[in-house]
């Protein structure tokens, strides 16, 4: 199993933050086929051979992701849009 784990803060407040998690889940669904669903301020997703969550409170994104040994080859491609989108929307 291979691991994915990005935390970043912001500055955005719990509601700015939790549109931009949603955003970040729908282009996540999208281009990985993936399904997810809130619970409380957490947002967690899962597909064939992916899971995690991210948290989103007042001061920081928290992004877990786990990948399957079939999706390990993904890796770099998921951990790179993870780190565009927050640069993109965390400045």
């Amino acid at each position: 199993m291979s691991k994915i784990h990005v935390k970043r803060n912001h500055s955005l407040g719990i509601e700015k933050a939790l549109e931009d998690a949603e955003k970040l889940a729908l282009m996540l669904a999208d281009r990985f086929d993936a399904k997810y669903e809130w619970q409380g301020n957490k947002l967690v997703f899962h597909r064939t051979g992916v899971k995690g969550f991210l948290d989103v409170t007042e001061t920081t994104l928290e992004v877990k992701v786990e990948l399957a040994m079939l999706m390990r080859p993904f890796k770099s491609v998921v951990e790179r849009e993870i780190h565009n989108y927050f640069e993109k929307e965390l400045r």
